[in-house]
């Protein structure tokens, strides 16, 4: 299902920035249009990027933003339907790909709705400028369209340079609606891409044929939605998987009979691969008076053994962030020893051969450097209201806290761009992740 979302309080813009990440890209997004747009300054805005051209220097994107609350209000009087929204999308979006399916020209459209007029400007299929304005909706009057549509043509060529030559008039009620407005001919085009012939659906209400057409960046489907529909999605698959596990089970078990004798001549071949290794190894081995030595060295290889592999680290981590937190930053080294004047550093491998046991013994970097735990810096960055970002960085500490030891735990709220930021530190001693 295609659900177009109706809000007076959509504005269009069309800015440029430098290539960056996607997180910083819509920051910056959101702190130049906030001050245009028709909102409270506290209001949370969704914004939908169309990239309209692409350098190595600048970017230049379409941006259509909305308040999240007309967006939230919508979708929650559809909560019981039943209904699977596919997509989500904003009426000017949809008239402007309506538009799109006519001519790549620029084109006005006049949008009559109840008390207010609407003219939108948009060029292959792509919204670039709207205006709203109260109408009287008991007598509309069409000079004084004809005078804004006029007004918004100056706009337009002022501002983008642009030249409309053609206006569309669609209104959900019945008018006498003329030839002209003002010295312009309306133009009446012949929606031959709408099957079964019903025209008149298309004037009265173009954003729903409209959203058929509407480009994937448009979108703005609530990713907590989308992602709601995956999880159902995987669950389905699950079930299919599981009853086709039941069907193949005794083909199978056949099947992993006849492996049986290949793993286990496998098994035997890299049994004598290991042992021919050791072998190996043994005769490179140090003699007596170096056993001391090769102790310690095993008792080194033994402790670095038991550390988690950084990929299995690094996994760990990313289940325990939320959905719309991200890993800003992440640093891994050892725990300080208090004790030491500086830095515990690992012996190098002449500290080793060369210095006696009871040498190695009393070098405190050498004793401290294996035994101490790995320290794990990190940085987790959202966006939202306080209430959203406190929510997330609080459900992170908990995920890490029931895999790790957290600590220097400091969370940072920036109002003024709506980012959230916690930084904390976790201890890893052992095997487990």
């Amino acid at each position: 299902m295609e659900l177009v979302i109706h809000s007076e309080r959509i504005a269009i813009s069309t800015e440029s920035f430098p290539p960056m990440k996607q997180e910083l890209l819509m920051l910056q997004i959101d702190e130049r249009v906030r001050p245009v747009g028709p909102w409270a300054e506290d209001t949370i805005l969704h914004h939908c990027t169309y990239l309209l051209d692409k350098d190595s220097s600048l970017n230049s994107f379409v941006i259509i933003s909305l308040p999240e609350t007309d967006i939230r209000n919508v979708l929650s009087s559809l909560t019981g339907t039943g209904l699977r929204i596919n997509r989500c999308v904003t009426h000017v979006a949809a008239v402007a790909a309506l538009a799109g399916q006519l001519t790549d020209e620029p084109i006005i459209s006049c949008i009559l709705d109840k008390s207010y007029l609407e003219i939108l400007v948009t060029e292959k299929g792509i919204p670039y400028y709207s205006q709203i304005s109260p109408i009287d909706d008991q007598l509309v009057d069409f000079d004084i369209i004809a005078q804004a549509v006029f007004n918004v043509r100056q706009i337009i060529d002022s501002r983008f340079n642009k030249s409309v030559k053609k206006t569309l008039i669609f209104s959900k009620e019945k008018l006498d609606i003329p030839d002209k407005l003002g010295e312009e001919k309306i133009w009446r085009p012949d929606f031959d891409f709408v099957s079964g012939g019903n025209h008149d659906i298309v004037w009265r209400f173009p954003q729903l044929i409209g959203a058929l057409f509407v480009p994937k960046s448009f979108d703005c489907l609530p990713e907590d939605l989308r992602f709601s529909y995956l999880i159902q999605d995987i669950n389905k698959v699950a079930v299919f998987v599981a009853l086709s596990g039941v069907a193949i089970l005794g083909a199978s078990g056949l099947y992993l009979s006849n492996q049986h004798v290949k793993v286990l001549a496998d098994f035997q071949q890299l049994d004598s691969s290991v042992e021919n290794r050791k072998t190996e190894l043994i005769k490179k081995m140090p003699g007596r008076d170096e056993a001391s030595s090769v102790a310690h060295v095993l008792k080194v290889i033994n402790s670095v053994s038991k550390e988690p592999p950084l990929d299995a680290l690094l996994y760990s981590l990313a289940l325990s962030v939320p959905e719309d937190v991200i890993i800003d930053e992440i640093k891994i080294d050892r725990k300080p020893d208090q004790n030491m004047q500086s830095p515990a550093e690992a012996p190098s491998p002449e500290m080793l051969s060369q210095e006696s046991a009871s040498q190695l013994e009393g070098h405190e970097a050498d004793k401290a450097f294996f035994d101490m735990p790995l320290t794990v810096w990190l940085r987790f960055l959202t966006s939202g209201d306080f209430q959203q970002v406190k929510t997330r960085l609080e459900k992170t500490v908990d995920l890490l806290g029931a895999k790790f030891e957290v600590s220097n735990i400091k969370m940072e709220y920036k109002e003024d761009t709506g980012q959230g930021q916690l930084s904390c530190r976790l201890e890893i001693l052992g095997e487990g992740v």
